[in-house]
């Protein structure tokens, strides 16, 4: 069965919470990078670089090349699973027999939920004033799937809608119409550029 993808939900917390860039909009960014570490990094860093590039800002390569240093780190980025069952567990036969009796569940179910909580700070790569502090973004999706003997999976959450409207398929078994992804983030502040 589908889970979160767990980048998507950090990507969530400037593409959804709108963190407002503006302040280094046109300038010469660098984006330090040593003080992510999360799950899916790399994907994290490129959507944040992509961001940065459709504001206009140019990426430096070096900090002493660049107006302005953005560190972006990570207070979780991950996803929570919880797997229940009614029925029979795999049962091991005694040596020497290398096989085993398979699970036989009468009734499962899934539950996963993702979060990603991202904070950005940048500041002036000369006079090392504050230039942008985003607050934290915190950004949450969800994903339950349960099987019944003979039927099933039936699937709901913020993943499988999202699923569904990126690959404009309907077809989705779902229980109930999905809850949209929940977010709790703190207005940017930000000073411009000099």
């Amino acid at each position: 069965s589908a889970t979160p993808p767990t980048s998507n939900h950090a990507v969530k917390c400037w593409d959804w919470y709108k963190i407002d860039l503006t302040p280094v909009r046109f300038a010469k960014v660098h984006l330090e990078e040593k003080y992510l570490d999360c799950v899916d990094k790399n994907y994290v860093i490129v959507a944040l670089e992509q961001r940065l590039l459709l504001n206009g800002s140019t990426l430096a390569a070096k900090p002493e090349d660049a107006d302005v240093i953005m560190h972006v780190t990570s207070g979780g980025v991950g996803t929570d699973r919880q797997e229940k069952f009614v029925g029979i567990s795999e049962i091991p036969l005694p040596p020497p027999s290398p096989i085993s009796i398979p699970k036989m569940a009468l009734f499962s179910r899934s539950r996963a939920n993702g979060t990603a909580k991202l904070r950005i700070v940048a500041f002036d790569a000369k006079s090392r004033q504050p230039v942008l502090q985003s607050g934290v973004a915190l950004a949450r999706s969800d994903f339950k799937s349960w099987k019944v003997v003979g039927a099933g999976p039936v699937e709901s959450g913020s993943v499988p809608t999202e699923l569904a409207a990126a690959t404009r398929k309907t077809d989705l078994p779902t229980a109930s119409p999905a809850t949209a992804p929940t977010a709790v983030a703190t207005r940017p502040t930000a000073a411009p550029v000099r």
